[in-house]
């Protein structure tokens, strides 16, 4: 008798230990898709800001957004109005690192510009570190803010 409650604890506390190991997996699996999902809609936002396509920034960016950069502070109606004025020649993000709590998540990494700002000059500082927060509504993930800080020449 003692030896087959023993083996049933075994066989209980195997079964805990598996069931623990696959919703980690699955856990992990889920963190990396959501990490690549981010690290893809930052390169979209390259790819926004090329297109000068002001429905995206519209989607993306929620209506309470806080952008923060090297001339202050901005609303989202200002940094769309930014957005349609500015031409980019050139854009790319690397250096990204994701950290995902939940449906919040914060992404870092570096930005690399060529083009003209809103009043026709060119970019002073073409390479910025930045961070930006999202948060994931209905299914879809909006920044909620933004901060970049050029890196001096």
């Amino acid at each position: 008798m003692t030896l087959t409650l023993g083996r049933a604890c075994a066989s209980h506390l195997l079964l805990g230990f598996l069931v623990v190991f696959c919703v980690a997996g699955i856990a992990e699996a889920q963190t990396g898709k959501v990490e690549q999902e981010l690290m893809q809609l930052e390169r979209d936002w390259c790819t926004a800001n090329m297109k000068n396509d002001i429905a995206w920034f519209t989607r993306v960016f929620a209506d309470d957004i806080s952008l923060t950069g090297p001339t202050g502070k901005a609303t989202k109606a200002q940094a769309i109005a930014d957005a349609k004025a500015e031409k980019y020649t050139s854009c790319s993000v690397d250096q990204m690192q994701v950290r995902v709590y939940g449906d919040t998540a914060v992404v870092t990494g570096r930005s690399r510009v060529e083009g003209t700002d809103a009043k026709g000059k060119p970019f002073p500082n073409p390479e910025a570190l930045w961070t930006d927060t999202f948060v994931r509504r209905a299914s879809a993930w909006q920044c909620v803010a933004t901060q970049s800080t050029p890196i001096a020449k």
